[in-house]
């Protein structure tokens, strides 16, 4: 995800990492429209200087997040 990463986008791999978690990167200009649909689907999110990153144990919900993200106009790539 690091190669390539688009930060008007949010960039996802469905691939589960080290830590047990699903996760998607994106700019804070993009977060900062879909941070009311990470809060209520109960996902993490941490702020790494203008990358955030949102964390979630299933896909589903990370799945869902995109779909909301998409009916936004927000740009969804996907490894």
């Amino acid at each position: 995800m690091r190669h390539g990463l688009r930060l008007g986008s949010i960039n996802a791999r469905k691939v589960r990492g080290p830590d047990g978690f699903f996760t998607v990167a994106m700019g804070i200009e993009v977060f900062k429209l879909i941070e009311d649909k990470v809060k209520e689907l109960g996902l993490t999110s941490e702020v790494l200087g203008d990358v955030v990153l949102v964390k979630g144990k299933s896909w589903s919900s990370i799945s869902r997040l995109l779909q909301y993200a998409r009916s936004k106009g927000i740009n969804v790539i996907e490894d």
